[in-house]
Order: structure tokens, then sequence, then C-alpha cells
């Protein structure tokens, strides 16, 4: 798995353990410039991995470092269920669903 699916599947495994974090998430101010500078960052993060696995086919020809907010947001969507066990079952099935849309040639289509 090259650097662009291990860190999406980062995202995957970890998203579930921070389900209190989802209510600061969706109550911080999305236009401040705290906000945006930690969405730079996450951006920025996935920039070289994403260039690198556009030019060796291993994903979509047309993804953007920015699309990763959105395969993000799909990872995060486990977080609204209440128990643990739950969270780990929607996180999977979100991961299948990364792997589609991204075309992430080199991922495993289940859960690590």
């Amino acid at each position: 798995m090259v650097a662009l699916a291990r860190l999406l599947r980062f995202i995957a495994d970890r998203i579930i353990f921070h389900a209190p974090l989802i209510e600061y998430w969706q109550a911080i101010d999305h236009d401040s410039p705290e906000f945006l500078t930690v969405l730079w960052r996450f951006v920025r993060v996935f920039e070289k991995p994403v260039e690198q696995a556009v030019a060796n086919g291993t994903c979509r020809s047309d993804l953007l470092p920015s699309d990763v907010l959105l395969l993000a947001s799909m990872l995060s969507g486990a977080l609204y269920a209440r128990v643990p066990e739950r969270r780990r079952e929607l996180a999977d099935r979100a991961w299948v669903f990364v792997v589609e849309m991204a075309h992430l040639r080199d991922a495993p289509p289940s859960p690590l």
C-alpha cells in the first residue's frame, strides 16, 4: 500500500476513537483563521501522496489533494454512531466506499 492509501486507512482506523470531537467540529466557526489553517495543513499532508498516486496510476487520474477532505468526511460519518462497535462497522463500510470512489488500486477493498 502506498502513502495515499496508508494515510486514508490511518484516518479510517482511528476516527472511531474521536466521537466527542464531532460536536466541536460542528460548532467551530468554519470561516475562522484557525479552522482554515487546520484544513490547509490537512490538505498539505496529502499533496505528495496524491501527486504520487496520480502519477503511478493507483488512484483516480483527476484526484486532487483537496478531494481528501471529501473522503475524510465520508470516513467521519462513523462518528455519529453511539457505540464503538457500530462506529467500527460504519468506518469499515465507509472505507470500502472511499476505496471505490478514489479508485485506490493499491488499497485492500476491505478493512485491514
